[in-house]
């Protein structure tokens, strides 16, 4: 059957979704007692489990290979998302910290140095640049939308 990425996208996801069902469905039915009643031919879902594997890897393989041409995009994407996820964990924290000295003879505490610091980014850079990597990743995954709806593939029906 001939359908765009995007609906191939959308039939893996349904087949991923069957494949649990149906092993959930053999695990709680593979084993029990003799004379305990079941609804289902255990037999009958595990061949249909296999057949639905097998289908999920014939159209995850038929989308990975009609994806090579926007794999630099894809990797784009998803690299861009952990740096702008890394970036929120960078400190812009200016606080000066005043260190506290212990004396261990008399068990006295007192105030030591200040000490400012010096950050990397303001938080006004910070999200600034923040901004800028969600545009690109925005336009990124609009072309890659784009392509997923106008390129067909042939998927087992």
């Amino acid at each position: 059957m001939k359908v765009t990425i995007a609906k191939a996208l959308n039939v893996k996801n349904r087949l991923v979704g069957e494949k649990n069902r149906l092993f959930a469905l053999v695990m709680a039915n593979a084993s029990r007692f003799e004379h305990q009643k079941t609804n289902y031919n255990v037999q009958e879902l595990w061949k249909q489990y296999e057949a639905t594997v097998n289908k999920l890897i014939a159209v995850k393989s038929a989308i990975a290979k009609a994806n090579v041409n926007i794999y630099e995009k894809i990797y784009t994407i998803s690299e861009l998302k952990s740096k702008a996820a890394q970036m929120q964990q960078i400190s812009t924290d200016e606080t000066p910290h005043q260190e506290m000295e212990f004396n261990r003879v008399t068990g006295e505490t007192k105030k030591g140095a200040i000490y400012n610091k010096v950050v990397l980014f303001k938080d006004s850079e910070l999200a600034a640049k923040t901004l800028e990597l969600e545009a690109e990743i925005a336009k990124l995954h609009d072309e890659v939308t784009a392509y997923n709806y106008k390129t067909e593939i042939e998927i087992p029906d």
